[in-house]
């Protein structure tokens, strides 16, 4: 680690205190990159699938008001800007939606006219 001047390039530094900025030689200790991912998991650091669309916890847009958001979008009246303000989330996000990069199985699911649950995020 730093304060040992041990040089592993095929371990990780893992970090107890769940503090990933930390470089408190007494709260790192070396890992395999499988132990790192299976600590990052544990801790709930990890992205994955289970907390995508719907189930992420930081998610802005309610489940009704995405069918509404599909609808301006496929309409080509109002900018990503607009539409995003009108919902509180960024014109990036709007744009993710748009291209396909956000949201694709709801939005998918709204076009055929099924109701998006959390089962279809992406």
């Amino acid at each position: 680690m730093l304060a040992s001047n041990l040089q592993r390039s095929d371990l990780h530094a893992l970090h107890s205190c769940d503090n990933p900025p930390c470089c408190n030689p007494n709260h790192l200790r070396w890992g395999t990159p499988a132990e790192n991912s299976a600590d990052k998991s544990k801790r709930g650091r990890h992205r994955n699938k289970a907390f995508g669309g719907f189930d992420n916890p930081n998610c802005k847009i309610a489940p009704e008001a995405l069918p509404e958001i599909v609808r301006l979008i496929d309409e080509g009246v109002l900018t990503n800007g607009a539409i995003g303000t009108r919902f509180g989330v960024t014109h990036a996000m709007i744009s993710k939606i748009r291209t396909g990069n956000a949201w694709r199985s709801q939005v998918e699911a709204i076009r055929v006219g099924s109701t998006p649950t959390p089962e279809t995020a992406a």
